[in-house]
């Protein structure tokens, strides 16, 4: 029963990851959620039915005469209260959002440090309980030392505003929240719409609020030295590969010559033939211009803090210019570019950008007719249907 935290500057996508990588699963897994982030119970009746309200208990700050405003989770009777325990024993999830203000690294006053006593106390003995804890805070100077020493894994968010994408951000999994915490693991992750309606990410606006976004900031792929470098980097490779041969004799420059020869016929030859009318794409995309097909795959595996098995695929491209100039991908680059990657095999991909959808696939020779896409899935099913046993 570990506390973990998420970590990231205001806007990062904090409510985003605790919501789909940690409240929607725990629901799904019948487990009870507390939390005070302002989740959107009429949509999570519309998508799970009636009975997950029971599951969900939103929690908001309150007021006393006594002690004037109380904020959520700030005594320790804020989570023992609570004795829901599912078949196995488990209890809920508590996700507290802006952790520092009811665990800050002092108290004030004598009222507020009998709190905050009371509550390092309970996380202290918290898996007595049952519990597991989602913290979410700006900033980790701001918390508590005893609670930074109790974390085990931290989980590290970050927009990719500097690159000039709103769609994209990347999460880092460290292992716990203090001193200079060991990388476990690094993810490019897209903020995928569909999952926003299930929370209010501006809680002090009356209506939905569209952030701004420094103009001047352009993706990398809009730069003009993206498309000229890549070409220098590709010409001038071979180039260092020849100079470095010829100062071991000169043999290896004697075949490289030969192969330049080659390569000039061979390009004497394509002039040669009559040019391609190629139609122009109705829908604009990052990569519009290159040719991406795949050279290989992996797969890798990882445990998650509940001992859970997750696989992770990895893809790599090649990608191809008109001058037929070749440089690689992976599926991190397609995601920093804005697109929406489904892995559907180890020799088919599925990109989609706005209204732009496509396939990629292994280096071969290509579908022909207008059901391309359609045709390799269906192969690809069936592929899969006839080792199944």
């Amino acid at each position: 029963m570990p506390i973990n935290i998420i970590v990231g500057r205001p806007g990062s996508g904090k409510s985003y990851e605790s919501v789909v990588y940690h409240i929607i699963p725990a629901l799904k897994e019948g487990r009870k959620v507390i939390t005070n982030v302002p989740l959107n119970l009429e949509h999570f009746e519309s998508v799970f039915g009636a009975e997950i309200l029971d599951l969900i208990e939103v929690r908001e700050d309150s007021y006393s005469r006594e002690s004037g405003s109380v904020r959520a989770f700030s005594t320790d009777q804020c989570f023992t209260a609570d004795e829901w325990k599912n078949d196995d024993g488990v209890g809920a999830l508590f996700v507290i959002d802006e952790c520092h203000f009811v665990l800050p690294s002092q108290g004030r006053g004598k009222q507020a440090t009998e709190h905050l006593s009371g509550v390092l106390d309970y996380l202290s003995m918290h898996r007595h309980y049952g519990h597991d804890i989602l913290l979410m805070t700006q900033s980790l100077g701001k918390l508590h030392k005893d609670v930074r020493a109790m974390i085990q894994i931290q989980y590290r968010v970050s927009k990719h505003t500097a690159a000039g994408s709103d769609k994209t951000y990347t999460q880092k999994v460290l292992d716990g929240a203090e001193g200079r915490a060991a990388e476990l693991n690094t993810n490019v992750r897209n903020y995928k719409s569909r999952f926003f309606p299930f929370y209010v990410s501006h809680t002090k606006s009356d209506k939905a609020v569209n952030e701004a976004h420094s103009s001047d900031i352009k993706p990398i792929w809009k730069r003009w030295y993206f498309w000229v470098g890549i070409p220098a980097i590709v010409i001038a490779l071979p180039m260092s590969i020849s100079s470095a041969l010829a100062l071991f004799g000169t043999e290896p420059v004697e075949e490289h010559q030969a192969v330049v020869v080659e390569k000039a016929q061979a390009n004497h030859q394509e002039k040669k033939r009559p040019p391609i009318k190629v139609p122009k794409r109705s829908v604009a995309h990052p990569f519009e211009k290159l040719s991406l097909s795949i050279t290989g795959s992996s797969i890798t595996s990882y445990k998650d803090d509940r001992g859970k098995l997750h696989r992770q695929s990895e893809v790599y491209f090649k990608a191809m210019n008109k001058s037929r100039y070749e440089f690689p991908l992976k599926l991190q680059d397609l995601y920093m570019a804005g697109y929406d990657v489904a892995v559907m095999g180890h020799c088919l991909v599925e990109i989609k950008y706005d209204d732009y959808q496509d396939f990629v696939y292994c280096e071969g020779t290509k579908p022909k007719g207008q059901n391309q896409g359609m045709d390799l899935t269906s192969s690809f099913t069936s592929a899969l249907s006839s080792n199944t046993p």
